[in-house]
């Protein structure tokens, strides 16, 4: 990671293929990664191991507004509806 570069990361969806993989790239250079996800199964939670990991469904509040997000320098949406 660069010098002064952001340096929080939010990822929706890190309980699938594609967004435990960012998490853990991100999180593997540096960054301070938050996973989103619905669900995160016993094997994506120890890959996941030093991320800090977000449960909630963000479909539920549609409407109502989104759950308590961390502050994020860099969000990556990898949600999708399966």
């Amino acid at each position: 990671m660069a010098e002064g570069a952001s340096n929080k990361v939010l990822i929706t969806g890190a309980g699938g293929f594609v967004g435990s993989a960012l998490a853990t790239g991100f999180a593997a250079l540096g960054y301070q990664v938050t996973a989103q996800d619905i669900v995160f199964d016993a094997q994506t939670r120890a890959r996941l191991d030093g991320v800090t990991l977000l449960q909630s469904d963000m479909a539920a509040v549609a409407g109502a507004g989104l759950p308590d997000l961390p502050q994020a320098d860099i969000i990556i949406h990898a949600a999708a509806i399966t």
